[in-house]
């Protein structure tokens, strides 16, 4: 992602959707939540996982889900370094 500056690795959950293992950031290291991260909506991994099978994440449906994702569970990510990179928008103050 983000022109091989950010690498993010899932798993598959329980419920059979991906989550979040880790997301290494350029600059930033490598991020590991504390805790299991939810799982993403079947929908988010099924784009997910087909995108890995095409060796191609650059789709805007799959970046939005993503960036959802990661908004979602920012408070147990670097939220600097998603910001940084634009993986999640900004707050409008």
């Amino acid at each position: 992602m983000q022109d091989d500056a950010v690498f993010a690795d899932f798993s598959i959950g329980k419920g059979g959707g991906l989550h979040l293992v880790r997301i290494s950031f350029d600059g930033y290291g490598c991020c590991e939540p504390g805790v299991p991260l939810p799982e993403l909506d079947p929908w988010s991994s099924a784009l997910l996982l087909a995108a890995d099978k095409r060796d191609d994440c650059s789709s805007p449906e799959l970046s939005r889900a993503l960036s959802s994702y990661f908004l979602n569970n920012k408070t147990l990510l670097w939220e600097d370094a998603l910001l940084a990179y634009d993986l999640i928008p900004a707050a409008i103050e």
